[in-house]
């Protein structure tokens, strides 16, 4: 009898011990820093993609249009959409690659392209900036939104975003080659 719990108590202490290493604040934040890229660059090899959105103001549903710029290391899309759901009207496709993209990603960072405002508004998205032009900024891994922002023409305390957008902006549209003349139809 003494054998039987001399050997239950040597398994609940095991079990005791595993279960406290398991449990310890420190381990967990240990493996989130070693799974969550620290910099934008850290993507650069992986099925990240970047997207910048430009919408414009609030008007009737046929008239809504947005421009839509994607960038990931195989690829660089431009997209007119119309209406509020998005429905792609117009696509142009480009090719990237790994280098490329790692280098506008480091670019991206500097800009400031996941950073969020330290007091972002409460403001509805919607419906903020009515009549001016709304972006946003997301990046995403598969199904997995890793960062999404936005912000407005309408000031710099409206949005989420606290990226240089001026600069994001530019980094986008020089990633599409004769963007000037693809969005020169699009009424924003």
């Amino acid at each position: 009898m003494r054998y039987v719990l001399a050997i239950l108590g040597v398994i609940l202490l095991t079990v005791l011990t595993v279960v406290i290493i398991i449990s310890r604040p420190g381990n967990e934040s240990k493996k989130q820093n070693q799974n969550t890229p620290k910099t934008l660059v850290e993507y650069a090899n992986s099925e990240a993609r970047t997207i910048f959105t430009t919408q414009g103001r609030v008007v009737g549903k046929e008239d809504r249009k947005s421009i839509r710029v994607t960038v990931d290391r195989n690829e660089r899309v431009f997209e007119v959409l119309t209406g509020y759901d998005g429905v792609v009207e117009h696509s142009e496709q480009f090719g990237n690659s790994t280098s490329a993209f790692e280098t506008f990603l480091a670019a991206l960072d500097q800009a400031g392209f996941t950073k969020q405002r330290s007091q972002p508004t409460t403001l509805d998205e919607r419906g903020a900036c009515p009549l001016g032009k709304h972006f946003i900024f997301e990046l995403s891994q598969g199904e997995n939104d890793i960062s999404r922002h936005w912000a407005t023409t309408c000031g710099s305390r409206i949005g989420t975003s606290s990226a240089k957008i001026s600069l994001v902006r530019s980094l986008f549209e020089a990633q599409i080659p004769n963007y000037s003349e693809l969005a020169s139809n699009v009424k924003l």
